[in-house]
This record gives structure tokens, C-alpha cells and sequence, in this order.
């Protein structure tokens, strides 16, 4: 007797779990089975043969479907930049913590559901559920997370005290209480942030069992100061966007975006970040393309956390060597084993020499930058394709 379709999604669906499983744990998870069965398993799973029907599959919730699709992309992209390369490759990328920050909230939600029998075809999955709420589930952080944090969530359940979400960045779970929900009363369930959305929260402190309390009140999050709200509509008006709405991340990110570029709006800029914006981790790394090693810490030390500066800090080296290279060409092999896929590639788009080509045609830790650097070399090369 043939197995119903059900029967056979529900499997793929507890297959998924699994793999998510292993994607959780990032580079651990990678260099537990390489590089090539860590693709495998992933697109395997949710029936590689016709890519893109999963999503069909009335298995999932629209919730998962949505934070699946956000790992589904990742993991599309990552074997496309990667694959020419090898388990450290892949490692050294960074792709793997990026994957698992979208794998975490997706498996956290399916495992809110539980897990479907393989026997019998179900409409709801009978298995035992993990709630995060207890928390002999729930991770807790090493370190305390300090108040006044603002963070990036994902809502993974509801319930009568408010929602539960996971934390982007500090693998830790999270409750906001229903008063911390929003400005203003809730009249029904249309007002709390569905499942598998992204919001946008600030850290209270922590519970009696270490998880977190947290608010996604508009009016606890950390905002523009009344300084760079001014600020910010005098670079709105210098570039003609009017009706901007400050408090949409969003909207002042592109016209950051957009004003980066010109030496004569960084010193407004340069204001904004010091008044605490809070994507002024951002807006710094986008200046750094346009400014020399020595205004480029100046920028750094705007930023007021340690967490801040780090990731721009990088970025700060990686371009100075860049720099270096390419107006003093000398050999780079000592170099490169301590650099990122994004500076390795910067450097064949930059270089000139032989000598720096040379050293990364033998020496780059990314075959496809190997590659490009020989190609370079032979005067053949047209880009990254």
C-alpha cells in the first residue's frame, strides 16, 4: 500500500528539523560533517528535486514557511559564493553564523509545534513540543545582557502573558509581557506582531530564571536624539526627500545610503553617530570606503559599545591593507590567512602588482579568489561572474 503525500511531508518536515539542528550550530556544524553534506542535508531535506515546493507543503505553518525561506536564501547564496571552496572555506566566510541566526528562530518555532508522526497522516503534529518558556529548554547567556540594549527579535509563540521571541545575535530566548507589547491597550490578537515576524525590542533586564525581559514599545526604544532628529531633516532637506518619517529604520538607513558618498554631508553624519544613532555601526563601515586609515578611527571611536566598534573595527584593518597594497605593493602571504573572503576579494579587485596577485594566486584561502588572482595575472579576468 502506497504512503499518502501527507505521510510523506510530514517526514521531510521532521528531516527539516533535524537539519536545522545541525545548522544551529554554525561553524561546529559545518566541521562536523563538511562542507558538501552541509548543503546536502539542508536542500535534501526539503526535497531538492523540485526546488521551491516545499513551500507548498501544508506541513508548514505560513510562520515557518517564511523564516525557512530566510535560511532556504542563505544557504542559496553562501554555496553560490562558496563553491569553490572547502569545509575551512566555508568556516572562514562567515556563513555559517549568518545561517545559523536564521536557522535558530526556525527551528525554535517548528519545535513550538512538535514533531509529526511517521506512521500515521496528522492535520497537527502529536509530538512532544519544546517550550522555550521553560527553561530547562531555553538557553541563557553566559554574560548578563545589559538594560537598555536594543536588539533584533524574532517572535516565535504567544501566550497568555504576551509573546515569546528569540534574540538575533545573542542566541537567547526572551518574553515581552503584554503591557510591554505596545504603546496603548490591546484589543485583541490583530495587535500583537505575528509569528515569525521581526521586531525590534530593548532589553529590560532578565527574569529569575536569567531569560530576558524585553519591550517592543516604541516609546522604550532607543530613538534619535531631538539633536539628530534635527540633524537628520537637514540631510533629508539637502537632498530633496521630503515627508521622511524618523522613526522608520529603514527610510533613514537608505538616505544614509545615499549621502555617504559626499565629503560634504559626512561632517553632519558624523553628528548623527555621535548622538547614539542606533545604525551608526551601518553608516561608519559605509564611510570607511571613502576615507583614509586615520579619519576612519575617528569614526570607529564614535561608536560607544565594544560590540558596536567590533565588526567596523574589522573593516577599518581590512581596508587600510587594502590601501597599503595597492599604492606599495609587497608581499602579502603572512597576511591572508587572517583575512575575510570580503577583503581577499577587495584585494584582487584592487591590486595591480604582481607581486600582491602572485601571493594571492598561491595563497588565498578561497579557491575562487586563488582563481581570480591567476586569472588576473594572465590579464583574463572580467570579475566575479
Amino acid at each position: 500500500m502506497s504512503e499518502s503525500k501527507r505521510l510523506v511531508e510530514q517526514r521531510q518536515r521532521n528531516q527539516v528539523m533535524d537539519v536545522l539542528m545541525l545548522l544551529v550550530r554554525g561553524d561546529d556544524g559545518v566541521r562536523r560533517v563538511g562542507r558538501r553534506a552541509f548543503y546536502d542535508l539542508f536542500f535534501g531535506s526539503l526535497g531538492d528535486s523540485s526546488p521551491g515546493e516545499w513551500r507548498t507543503w501544508t506541513v508548514f505553518s505560513p510562520a515557518e514557511v517564511a523564516l525557512l525561506d530566510d535560511v532556504y536564501t542563505m544557504m542559496v547564496a553562501s554555496r553560490g559564493e562558496t563553491a569553490v571552496g572547502d569545509t575551512g572555506g566555508l568556516v572562514e566566510s562567515g556563513w555559517p553564523w549568518e545561517i545559523s541566526q536564521a536557522a535558530s528562530p526556525a527551528l525554535h518555532v517548528m519545535s513550538a509545534r512538535g514533531r509529526f508522526s511517521e506512521d500515521v497522516d496528522e492535520s497537527e503534529p502529536s509530538g512532544a513540543v519544546v517550550d522555550l518558556h521553560d527553561a530547562r529548554h531555553a538557553p541563557v547567556a553566559d554574560v548578563e545582557v545589559e538594560a537598555g540594549l536594543a536588539v533584533d527579535a524574532t517572535v516565535l509563540c504567544h501566550h497568555t502573558f504576551g509573546m515569546g521571541v528569540w534574540v538575533a545575535g545573542l542566541d537567547h530566548f526572551g518574553h515581552v509581557d503584554v503591557p510591554a507589547i505596545r504603546d496603548g491597550a490591546i484589543g485583541g490578537s490583530e495587535d500583537i506582531p505575528v509569528i515569525g515576524s521581526r521586531v525590534r525590542a530593548v532589553v529590560l533586564g532578565s527574569s529569575a530564571t536569567k531569560q530576558l525581559r524585553l519591550s517592543t514599545r516604541r516609546s522604550d526604544l532607543p530613538g534619535l536624539t531631538e539633536r539628530g532628529v534635527e540633524l537628520l531633516r537637514q540631510i533629508a532637506a539637502e537632498v530633496g526627500v521630503q515627508d521622511l518619517d524618523v522613526d522608520d529604520e529603514h527610510a533613514r538607513w537608505w538616505l544614509y545610503w545615499d549621502v555617504v558618498p559626499r565629503a560634504d554631508v559626512r561632517p553632519v553624519l558624523r553628528e548623527i553617530v555621535a548622538e547614539g544613532e542606533a545604525l551608526g555601526s551601518h553608516i561608519v563601515t559605509e564611510v570607511l570606503k571613502y576615507v583614509d586609515e586615520v579619519e576612519g578611527r575617528t569614526w570607529v571611536d564614535l561608536l560607544r559599545t565594544e560590540e558596536g566598534r567590533a565588526f567596523p573595527a574589522r573593516r577599518l584593518r581590512e581596508w587600510a591593507l587594502i590601501r597599503e597594497v595597492t599604492t606599495s605593493p609587497r608581499q602579502i602571504a603572512d597576511d591572508l590567512p587572517g583575512l575575510t573572503m570580503w577583503c581577499q576579494r577587495r584585494l584582487v579587485e584592487h591590486a595591480t602588482s604582481d607581486v600582491v596577485l602572485s601571493d594571492l594566486a598561491a595563497h588565498a584561502s578561497f579557491k575562487k579568489v586563488r582563481h581570480a588572482a591567476r586569472e588576473k595575472l594572465r590579464g583574463r579576468w572580467t570579475g566575479w561572474g
